[in-house]
């Protein structure tokens, strides 16, 4: 979105890159404002006028990212994410997308499985598992999703029953 990450009529509610990659953090109230300036060491911000409630905070949300910014930039993602939880504000880890693919959790609940690529045929492509989990029946992929264009001849003659001919005249016309 224009926002990015941000919320609409919240700040600091955001993902905020720290030196070692990206947290997301999530203030809604005063006594987490309170809470989240005692973490950063910033309690002097606390008589400010521009925060003294959340619609003044989201009012003058871009200088609440600067704060939130310059904070974090010599800070770990888990320095920063102990501080903030030492203070009960609502953090957490923004992981990188090779560590989601090695997530322990998600290879538990075979949310992350392997099917053969539908154009080179090679194994290894990883998709996101079929997310319904039930007790008695298992679920899940045996092949990837088709690419663009894979099934358009049969639908066109099984479901809307356009005749072999026409679809030649249409390939040819280049329209599909």
């Amino acid at each position: 979105t224009r926002m990015g990450n941000r919320l609409a009529r919240l700040a600091p509610w955001n993902a905020y890159e720290a030196k070692d990659g990206f947290i997301i953090i999530c203030v809604a109230n005063n006594a987490q404002w309170s809470a989240f300036l005692e973490a950063m060491g910033r309690e002097d911000l606390k008589e400010d006028p521009r925060f003294k409630d959340q619609q003044g905070r989201y009012k003058n949300s871009d200088d609440v990212e600067g704060i939130v910014n310059s904070w974090l930039i010599n800070l770990t993602k888990e320095e920063a994410l102990t501080r903030l939880r030492e203070k009960k504000v609502v953090c957490d880890d923004i992981p990188e997308f090779r560590d989601v693919l090695e997530s322990p959790q998600l290879k538990a609940r075979n949310m992350i499985q392997e099917v053969i690529h539908p154009l080179s045929g090679k194994t290894g492509l990883k998709v996101a598992g079929f997310p319904i989990k039930m007790t008695e029946m298992e679920a899940g992929f045996s092949k990837s999703a088709p690419f663009p264009g894979q099934h358009t001849e049969e639908i066109l003659t099984q479901l809307l029953g356009v005749a072999k001919g026409e679809i030649e005249e249409l390939k040819e016309e280049e329209v599909i």
